[in-house]
């Protein structure tokens, strides 16, 4: 794998880790492209980042124990794809 390759595999990563295990909603503004467009978004319906903050500020109100691990990721030059498992701590 290339170096940019390496560097953005990292960043995807880190940026999960960040905004939803760290709960740092910042690091949508650090880590997404302003014109950057969730073709997923909350409702099912593509939304840009204040959507996907407000989304997530809500999910980590409603599951304060949300995690998410990537199990899987593919990078080319251009996209990079990620499987991803949340989870919740049943003893919370």
């Amino acid at each position: 794998m290339s170096e940019e390759l390496e560097r953005n595999t990292r960043l995807v990563i880190g940026h999960f880790d960040a905004f939803v295990n760290q709960r740092d909603l910042g690091a949508i503004e650090r880590n997404v492209a302003e014109d950057f467009l969730d073709h997923d978004g909350p409702g099912g319906k593509p939304a840009g980042r204040d959507a996907d903050r407000a989304m997530m500020a809500r999910m980590h109100q409603m599951f304060p124990d949300l995690k998410v691990m990537v199990l899987d990721h593919v990078a080319d030059r251009r996209r990079q794809n990620r499987r991803t498992l949340g989870d919740r701590d049943a003893d919370a």
